[in-house]
């Protein structure tokens, strides 16, 4: 059980390492027009993204807790193995760009709009949906029963809308604080998160191709 909850806990923090979405809420939250709203908006797009992984697994594990537990086949762990060390790399030796320039947005979006950009803006961040997804897939072959590994999931959920919930909440609770706070920790993702979460992939990426063939080494 530990083991399972650590490795489910190293892709959940490499999925909230996401500076762009981090600083898209940095700047709703500075700006004059119903920030809070707007940002909470923009987290609820994630959410709908969260909800929507949360619930293939559940089905997911659901199946797995009635017995019925999936023999996934070896190549899928290789072929996860080898785009985990692709991903790794890429982390590595391709420099992520700055976030949108929103100030060049319509100064008033509906909230809707800023929906549609957190559902869109989520769904598309390839690195940490195959981190959840590959969360799920370690609780599934764990064969843990369903309380358990619904928890882990609501975990990796968690961690998967961090980048936007932890400064909305930081706003709530000290609104005066929020850009001091967390544009010190959005410049260290920027700098070393793609580092982190490149290990992480690599590790990962090993492990899996370890597992789907021992006798590579």
């Amino acid at each position: 059980m530990l083991e399972l909850s650590a490795k489910v806990l190293a892709l959940a923090i490499a999925s909230a390492m996401s500076p762009g979405l981090l600083a898209v809420a940095i700047y709703l939250l500075a700006g004059k027009n119903s920030p809070k709203a707007r940002a909470f908006a923009f987290m609820m797009g994630g959410v709908v993204v969260a909800l929507i992984l949360a619930g293939v697994a559940f089905a997911a594990v659901s199946e797995a807790s009635s017995g019925r537990t999936p023999r996934i086949p070896a190549y899928i762990d290789i072929a996860l193995g080898v785009l985990f060390i692709l991903f790794a790399a890429k982390q590595v030796l391709v420099k992520e760009g700055d976030a949108p320039r929103l100030e060049e947005a319509s100064q008033k979006p509906s909230l809707l709009k800023w929906f549609l950009i957190g559902f869109i803006a989520n769904i598309t961040n390839f690195d940490a949906v195959l981190l959840n997804i590959t969360a799920v897939k370690e609780i599934v072959e764990a064969g843990v029963g369903r309380f358990y590994g619904l928890l882990l999931i609501s975990m990796a959920d968690l961690f998967f809308i961090l980048p936007v919930l932890l400064p909305l909440a930081i706003c709530v609770v000290a609104p005066e604080r929020t850009e001091k706070m967390l544009s010190p920790v959005g410049a260290w993702m920027k700098k070393y998160g793609r580092y982190l979460v490149a290990a992480i992939f690599f590790i990962f990426g090993v492990y899996l191709l370890l597992r789907a063939n021992p006798n590579i080494v």
